[in-house]
């Protein structure tokens, strides 16, 4: 699920109340990166975020990095980058409230190359498999 605020693309998934009694083995979030056919290829810094509400103030987000990895930007078309996010979804099974979501950053020159709305590109996508 994408909800989106004025800076942010948050990718909500919802975890099912029954299900916080199991234990979370892993948790991976897989990623599509735009391609380019371009050599060399560049490095690409892929960051995730899991969003925060203060306390005081619900409305005021803030995102604080789970994971980051620099990697080289796929060749050709693009391709799938798998993104271990098991220690922030285990905390969250223990603490559900504690879910707001994730934000998930890949730019190259000022643009955003990693794909999180399905509805703008028959192959880009994020999944999360527990």
């Amino acid at each position: 699920m994408r909800h989106s605020r004025k800076e942010h693309d948050i990718l909500y998934f919802p975890i099912n109340e029954g299900a916080t009694k199991y234990y979370i083995a892993n948790a991976t979030m897989y990623i599509y990166l735009e391609g380019h056919d371009r050599r060399p290829l560049p490095e690409i810094n892929v960051e995730v975020f899991k969003v925060l509400k203060l306390p005081n103030h619900p409305e005021t987000l803030k995102i604080h990095s789970v994971v980051s990895r620099t990697i080289q930007q796929p060749f050709g078309s693009g391709s799938w980058v798998s993104l271990d996010l098991s220690e922030t979804v285990s905390e969250w099974f223990k603490n559900p409230r504690e879910n707001h979501g994730f934000v998930v950053k890949a730019e190259l020159d000022g643009k955003q190359i990693v794909i999180t709305d399905p509805d703008g590109s028959d192959k880009g996508k994020v999944s999360v498999d527990f």
